[in-house]
């Protein structure tokens, strides 16, 4: 599917959803959102992609504990509380961890892949990719159960396993900002591609295209419905962003008291 505009976008969804609902008539269509600035990108977490991923292993444990260690001298709140608290907190702040970023907002993703400024390479088709949560749900789980399953997959076990997905709790703002959610991804690469492989998982998983010349009106778009810098990365660096985006033409900046 490809989307020239904002229009061309919201209908693609639709459809996408209507397929689902003929489908799988019991299932509920639940989407998640994934924005790529560049339609080549990999559909893996970041601990599959250069330069970690000949030694993957290795550089989950040793990210892991060099951003535990020296994290809390940063943190404005409590701690994580748990193994799964920190790795969502280090994903949210770039970390490569076995966590792809996922939101439950199709306008969220679309900013993802078509935002510019702040050195981003316009050139380029993007994309978004959209996933039926529950129907992954339902190839994801285990007799033993959901967390029994995700606890496995985070330890090492159940190595080709499918992604699971996962709803985060809120613990910082840009969490809740973003709607996120993330899919878990067992030490074997390529989970994405085996879930394909599956009868519906072509129609589970799809991508809408997003063509670099449609960036720009689509990034303009999105500012004028509140999805900027500032909204999504609620902090001083998200209001930087946004500044150095903008123009000084602006009269509202006449009103400021």
């Amino acid at each position: 599917m490809l989307a020239k505009n904002l229009r061309d976008y919201l209908e693609a969804i639709a459809e996408i959803e209507a397929t689902w609902r003929n489908k799988w008539p019991n299932l509920a269509p639940l989407a998640w959102f994934r924005g790529h600035h560049r339609s080549s990108w990999l559909l893996e977490p970041g601990l599959f992609r250069e330069p970690y991923l000949v030694d993957h292993s290795r550089w989950e444990q040793f990210l892991f504990q060099e951003f535990k260690g020296r994290a809390v001298a940063y943190l404005q709140g409590s701690a994580p509380q748990s193994h799964w608290q920190w790795l969502y907190l280090m994903r949210h702040h770039g970390v490569p961890t076995r966590l792809l970023d996922w939101t439950e907002s199709s306008l969220v993703a679309l900013y993802f892949s078509s935002a510019l400024g702040n050195g981003v390479d316009a050139s380029g088709d993007g994309c978004v990719w959209v996933l039926n949560e529950a129907w992954l749900l339902d190839q994801a789980y285990y007799q033993s159960g959901w967390a029994a399953t995700a606890e496995s997959i985070l330890i090492g076990d159940a190595r080709t396993h499918v992604p699971v997905p996962i709803c985060p709790p809120h613990i910082t703002p840009r969490i809740s900002a973003q709607r996120s959610r993330f899919t878990l991804h067992p030490v074997t690469p390529g989970a994405f591609d085996r879930l394909r492989e599956r009868d519906g998982g072509c129609e589970a998983l799809q991508a809408v295209e997003i063509p670099a010349s449609a960036k720009p009106q689509i990034s303009q778009d999105l500012r004028q419905a509140g999805i900027a810098e500032s909204a999504l990365f609620p902090d001083l660096e998200g209001l930087a962003r946004e500044l150095a985006n903008s123009k000084p033409t602006d009269r509202r900046n006449e009103i400021w008291t």
